[in-house]
């Protein structure tokens, strides 16, 4: 039974209402109830980064304080080769539960492989999307923002005194989120190492295999609210 029916089921039926009975004793497993408490923790984080940033994109301009500092940010094409990636890490990393449940030890250390180098591409691609923000102009903190043809991420044009709050949002966004992805390589190098000494690795790629989806979700989540605002 999983943790989902566990916590769903009614206590008033009688038990012959049920399609399946687990053992009176029947606990879930410590690291399964563990992630799920993560996974709780982490979108509550990520729930109040995205009323954060809607709060602060709405508030611009109704204060002398504030005033109209708030400005879309480009889109780099590589964000979308990124998310591609992290889609293909995805899915590798369902194929690996699969051959897990299945004992394929050798397609188990091949998609391991792939999960782990696709998941270091991501974090890499994100950190060459902020080298190009970057010499764009697009600095996390500075004197000046810019406007102009973003398409290209062209060198600022119009200068302003204060800098785009957008633009620090999306560099604590993607920080946060990179931050999860080096815990779901934590994992991979724990999974790789059991694999590589012959020892079973079924649970820890089931539950990395789960990471991995969360990850995904939180990123298209997070990439949507970048792209429709």
């Amino acid at each position: 039974m999983s943790i989902f029916d566990r916590l769903t089921e009614k206590s008033w039926e009688t038990p012959g209402a049920t399609a399946y009975l687990e053992p009176a004793d029947y606990r879930p497993e410590a690291a399964r109830v563990a992630l799920w408490v993560y996974f709780c923790v982490a979108t509550m984080l990520f729930t109040l980064l995205t009323a954060a940033y809607l709060m602060r994109m709405l508030s611009h301009g109704e204060s002398y304080e504030v005033v109209h500092d708030w400005h879309s940010i480009p889109r780099p094409t590589l964000l979308w080769v990124n998310t591609g990636v992290l889609v293909l890490a995805s899915i590798v990393w369902e194929a690996a539960r699969f051959a897990a449940q299945h004992q394929q030890t050798a397609k188990i250390r091949e998609y391991l492989i792939a999960g782990g180098v696709l998941g270091f591409l991501f974090l890499a691609g994100q950190l060459v999307v902020w080298r190009q923000l970057h010499d764009a102009g697009f600095f996390l903190a500075g004197p000046s923002l810019c406007l102009g043809d973003w398409s290209d991420l062209s060198q600022p044009v119009v200068h302003f005194p204060s800098s785009n709050p957008a633009i620090g949002f999306f560099y604590l966004i993607t920080t946060f989120h990179g931050l999860h992805i080096g815990g779901g390589l934590v994992a991979w190098a724990r999974a790789i190492g059991r694999a590589t000494n012959g020892i079973d690795v079924h649970g820890i790629v089931s539950l990395s295999a789960t990471y991995w989806h969360f990850l995904l979700v939180v990123w298209l989540a997070m990439f949507g609210l970048l792209l429709s605002t």
